[in-house]
């Protein structure tokens, strides 16, 4: 049904956030990254496990991808504005 379609696609979106999110996390240690680096997916997706980073979310909209620290990935505000309404912890995303 429709209800368990969008829990499920909101999950995803914060599981592919936190995967994003560690993947930068051990790409900038490993390479000495200080906060505000420019982040560079194509090696960033060497340090995920499918080897791949997602550049767009279930729903199609883009992640925001900002510099090293906090704030690296941003679920786009699209997407949460699809999603209200639904009881979605979005984290720090």
């Amino acid at each position: 049904d429709w209800s368990s379609d969008v829990c499920s696609s909101d999950l995803r979106i914060v599981n592919d956030a936190r995967t994003i999110d560690a993947a930068i996390d051990a790409w900038a240690v490993e390479k000495n990254k200080p906060d505000g680096s420019t982040i560079d997916l194509t090696e960033v997706a060497t340090y995920s496990k499918s080897g791949n980073v997602p550049t767009t979310d279930s729903l199609g909209n883009p992640f925001q991808i900002g510099t090293v620290g906090t704030n690296q990935v941003r679920i786009s505000d699209t997407t949460k504005a699809a999603l209200t309404g639904i009881s979605v912890d979005w984290g720090a995303y």
